[in-house]
């Protein structure tokens, strides 16, 4: 992919920052946190706040969880659990849509401006709790990068389907019903059906690597996207720049990513009061600091690689 942004463009910053490595992330994101709390704090209530009413389909099966509990001890209770099933199908069906719409319409463009909240705290700015609606501002293009990040991923996860599937039909005469019966009996699996057993898990495996490299690369999309300070960019623009501010950082990421993610399990695990005071705000702002130095390290490169006027 090839960058599509002018190397003419200067990023504003309000405190210059280091190059980008895992120990200057880690370094500096403590402090960049600590100055920001209070909005950052308020910012992650907002968030879970939006996320909750995702949850209404799962809601609506715990009644009938309930019910399928008492339906053993008669006929009576038997029947309303089959009636209750059709009103749970009904309402999950209903649920499902609207947590569909919410979702596109509420939580991802508040996720586009939380990230950007974590970009002005990595910046040294205080962010406004409105910096929350930022993603409003730029919806048609988040959506967009939506749609193109669901497309590439698309492609290995096709990948994986279409290889790993029909080397175990061979194995089973092209008959999906005996395939599952035959993978349920491993006393009955010949040394064929092994042998095609581990080709298709090593190349699944090659796959899953592949679509989490390219998850690793395309994860400053979003902040490419809602950065005020940046050029305004298209969708496909946002992947590209991405891709670009990405190169040779991909296991750093990866080790970002798994470190922040841990703390933040960590303090979910804890209460809800540490996630909500430390976990998300200081997982954003690390993840606002990743972005903000690999920006600014690409910049500075297409500066130093643009001839002088």
């Amino acid at each position: 992919m090839q960058d599509s942004f002018s190397p003419h463009v200067q990023v504003a910053v309000s405190h210059p920052l280091p190059p980008y490595s895992f120990t200057n992330v880690w370094g500096l994101g403590w402090s960049r946190w600590r100055a920001s709390f209070l909005p950052l704090f308020l910012g992650t209530l907002i968030v879970v706040a939006v996320y909750v009413p995702l949850q209404l389909p799962n809601l609506v099966n715990i009644p009938t969880a309930i019910m399928g509990a008492k339906a053993s001890q008669s006929a009576e209770a038997a029947q309303n659990l089959k009636q209750a099933s059709v009103w749970a199908s009904g309402l999950a069906g209903v649920f499902g849509c609207f947590a569909l719409l919410w979702s596109i319409f509420v939580s991802l463009p508040i996720l586009g401006g939380f990230v950007w909240m974590g970009v002005q705290a990595a910046r040294g700015t205080v962010p406004s709790v409105g910096s929350i609606l930022q993603g409003y501002r730029r919806f048609p293009t988040v959506l967009g990068g939506v749609f193109y990040s669901v497309i590439i991923f698309l492609v290995p996860y096709l990948l994986a389907i279409g290889v790993a599937l029909p080397l175990l039909l061979s194995q089973s005469g092209w008959n999906l019903d005996q395939l599952s019966q035959l993978t349920n009996d491993p006393e009955s699996w010949d040394g064929g059906f092994v042998a095609a057993l581990i080709i298709a898990a090593v190349w699944v495996a090659v796959c899953v690597v592949v679509i989490y490299w390219i998850g690793l690369r395309l994860m400053m999309w979003l902040p490419v996207v809602v950065d005020d300070a940046g050029p305004r960019c298209g969708a496909w623009a946002s992947i590209n720049r991405s891709w670009q501010i990405t190169r040779g950082s991909a296991l750093s990421l990866f080790g970002l990513l798994l470190t922040a993610g841990l703390m933040t399990m960590f303090t979910l695990v804890l209460c809800c009061a540490p996630y909500l005071l430390v976990g998300l705000p200081l997982y954003i702002t690390l993840y606002g600091l990743a972005y903000a130095m690999l920006s600014q390290q690409e910049t500075a490169r297409d500066a130093s690689a643009t001839p002088a006027q």
